[in-house]
């Protein structure tokens, strides 16, 4: 039964996901979104749907531990030959987790393997779709774009054919290589995402591998190619932990995953995983990833790089980059929030369109680790102000509840350390993740720098979520004009302010950028401190414009949004 369970959810998420590709055919943008958040709530459905059943057939031996010992094992011999048996133990752990609320792991009742990874096993190749090179390249690109299954028209094929052309010869060109090409291969399945779809493959030259994706949007004059991709740090974006999952129908997954890390070998294999809609399985590989690094690595729980959070206590192994965030159990001054609102904007994110600009955090419960890998702060710390989610237990420290995410350079710390040219691209940068979160509906209540990081690649991602507000709720104001000298010179706000009221001409004061880089902040998103972008913004949304905010810088389409 949990074996035809998970082949259940399974068979309705592929449903969910087939709907993508219409969605994307008929220019659907809100019914792709609606599927989105459909398909993130369906893993909880269908768990509670299956432990509902197990209730009525076991009863009273629902916590039987010497019978769940025997499921598993009778189990694990029903899936051992499948290419997921890795989603179906994931399965089988999220039905025996929530019957036993376990703390830690149970190796009798749960699979728990961390000495080899989730795809070791998988040797057989996902299925492709090769492209000779036999008839010059722009030939090639031509019969690619034919080839591409989709029930819409081009708009113009030729010269789509004719822009892919030049891009790969310029591209391949930078790279300096003096390989010839020998052929194409793309994964068989499109990746949808929003209002685009990605062919997502590599190219193969006689001294080299490239990755390639071609990024096709659907305006309303018919298909183009808005985008070329073959560099690994641009299609690791793509694949971003700070952006929504794809939308791809793969009868397997796995083999798909093992494609993706030949593509993106420094891509945490959760992360591939998750980019794919399998948030569950991300959530067992970090894990994993965890544990056989504290098995091969000496190291230790130590307070994250930044400022100390009010809200969160962070900390973070020192040679992981993964970050640990645990809820305080009292707030202080003028944090208002209660502790159901930080948990409702963390799950908001994780259902909303991240836009490239937020971390995707993973919710954990019931963490059991040994108290000599915690530094004495850090120890120190969550026991005394976290101890409603924390508590200790036989030499092990316990967090009840926690957040996991990628371990970002908080921005402050990152523009500390920085030149004078890269200050300026990264403060335009943030800028730019402000607008995007805000054309997403997101307000992020806290603008300060250290509410933000810098990934790898240069980008600035916004990771503190317990003032995040959409922006549809909120009341965006021009500063009131003093009557008087007296009423200008009052250390006292003298005009009312409500609740919801935010006023962008104040947002100098709260960025925490001085000088030139606050003039230059200004330079280049001085529209950020009036309320007008705010109004503009808010009342689109509120009309159903989705704004267009591409995972690259530029793109072919000049508008702004989509309607």
């Amino acid at each position: 039964m949990i074996r035809d369970g998970f082949a259940d959810y399974n068979g309705r998420f592929r449903e969910i996901t087939r709907r993508a590709r219409i969605h994307f055919e008929q220019r659907d943008w809100h019914a792709s979104a609606r599927d989105a958040r459909r398909r993130i709530r369906l893993y909880d459905v269908c768990l509670r749907e299956m432990r509902a059943e197990l209730s009525n057939i076991l009863g009273d031996r629902l916590r039987d531990n010497a019978l769940w010992a025997s499921i598993k094992i009778h189990y694990e011999d029903q899936i051992d030959a499948l290419i997921d048996r890795e989603l179906n133990k994931t399965w089988f752990n999220s039905v025996s987790r929530r019957t036993f609320q376990t703390v830690g792991v149970n190796h009798a009742v749960e699979f728990v393997e961390t000495d080899r990874g989730p795809t070791d096993h998988i040797h057989q190749q996902v299925s492709i779709r090769r492209y000779s090179f036999d008839g010059g390249l722009g030939k090639t690109c031509r019969r690619i774009l034919e080839n591409i299954p989709l029930a819409a028209a081009w708009k113009d094929c030729g010269g789509c054919a004719a822009f892919l052309h030049q891009q790969l010869s310029r591209q391949l060109a930078a790279k300096g290589g003096t390989g010839a090409i020998e052929f194409f291969e793309f994964a068989d399945p499109l990746f949808f995402r929003g209002i685009r779809t990605c062919i997502v493959g590599r190219l193969i030259l006689t001294d080299d591998t490239v990755p390639l994706v071609i990024v096709l949007m659907h305006p309303q004059g018919g298909l183009i190619v808005d985008r070329v991709l073959t560099s690994e740090d641009a299609v690791s974006v793509m694949f971003s932990y700070s952006r929504s999952y794809f939308h791809a129908d793969l009868a397997t997954v796995g083999d798909t995953v093992v494609f993706l890390k030949k593509l993106l070998p420094r891509k945490p294999v959760e992360e591939l995983y998750a980019s794919l809609g399998r948030a569950k399985q991300a959530k067992t590989e970090r894990y994993r990833s965890i544990r056989r690094h504290l098995d091969r690595v000496e190291d230790r729980f130590i307070v994250a790089p930044g400022t100390k959070g009010m809200v969160m206590a962070v900390f973070a192994l020192e040679k992981l980059d993964v970050v640990f965030k645990v809820i305080r159990d009292r707030f202080a001054p003028p944090k208002k929030v209660t502790h159901e609102q930080v948990k409702a904007s963390y799950r908001y994110v994780h259902m909303h369109d991240r836009a490239g600009r937020m971390v995707d955090a993973q919710e954990f419960r019931r963490l059991r680790y040994p108290l000599e890998l915690f530094a004495d702060e850090v120890r120190d710390e969550l026991l005394e102000e976290c101890a409603k989610r924390v508590h200790t237990e036989d030499g092990y420290l316990v967090l009840e509840h926690c957040y996991i995410e990628r371990k970002l350079t908080p921005l402050n710390l990152w523009l500390h350390n920085a030149r004078a040219h890269d200050r300026r691209r990264i403060i335009d940068d943030y800028g730019r993740a402000i607008r995007d979160l805000a054309q997403s509906n997101i307000f992020p209540g806290d603008l300060l720098l250290k509410n933000f990081g810098v990934s790898r690649v240069g980008r600035v991602i916004f990771y503190d979520y317990d003032e995040l507000r959409p922006m549809t709720e909120l009341n965006f104001r021009a500063m009131p004009r003093a009557r008087d000298d007296v009423f200008e010179m009052s250390s006292e706000v003298w005009f009312e302010v409500g609740e919801d009221d935010v006023f962008p001409e104040q947002f100098p004061s709260f960025l925490g950028l001085q000088g030139e880089d606050l003039e230059w902040f200004r330079h280049r998103h001085k529209d950020l401190l009036h309320p007008k972008f705010w109004h503009d913004v808010a009342a689109a949304i509120e009309k159903g414009t989705l704004y267009d905010v591409p995972p690259y810088s530029g793109g072919r389409i000049e508008h702004d949004y989509l309607q």
